[in-house]
């Protein structure tokens, strides 16, 4: 009688214990390792300070976009293949391709700009977005351990010139190289 009585208890506990789960989604990585010992070449540990400088607020109330400043993003030892640059950072609410600055809304900091990248020749730089091997900025690689660079500019954009205030105006994006 034990030994049935002891059966059914681990019959009813695992009855009671199951759960039923279903499946949401698919998480589909894809992607390639690959050989390229392509470095960036410019900064330290691959950082790259770029300096923008004091613009005032009177110039961002007239035009709001202030003065661009280049840099540069050099690669060395590169494989044949092209190269894309992906930026990725955090953007103000609403604001498409414009970087938030580092602590946004504190005390000291100014309020309603941010900074926009772009290429050379003026396409904005698309920040956390999907690579875009079409619009994004790219550097063509022919020969084995060649070099090449990616030639930028930022530039402090107004996107709220109703709120527009002085101070501090830092920022900080990452980038990836990507070899396709």
């Amino acid at each position: 009688m034990k030994i049935k009585s002891l059966y059914l208890a681990i019959l009813m506990l695992g009855l009671s214990s199951t759960s039923v789960l279903a499946a949401d989604g698919t998480l589909k990585f894809m992607g390639n390792i690959g050989t390229s010992s392509c470095m960036v070449s410019n900064g330290d540990n691959a950082e790259i300070n770029v300096p923008m400088g004091t613009v005032p607020v009177e110039r961002l109330e007239n035009d709001i976009n202030g003065p661009a400043v280049g840099f540069a993003i050099t690669l060395q030892g590169c494989k044949i293949g092209t190269y894309y640059l992906v930026l990725d950072g955090t953007s103000p609410s609403g604001q498409e391709n414009v970087l938030a600055l580092d602590e946004a809304g504190g005390d000291g900091v100014a309020q309603g700009v941010g900074i926009k990248v772009t290429d050379i020749a003026d396409n904005p730089v698309t920040l956390s977005k999907q690579l875009d091997t079409v619009h994004d900025a790219s550097v063509n690689i022919t020969k084995e351990n060649e070099s090449g660079t990616f030639y930028l500019k930022a530039h402090y954009y107004a996107f709220d010139t109703d709120n527009l205030t002085a101070g501090v105006a830092n920022a900080t994006a990452t980038f990836t190289i990507i070899q396709k």
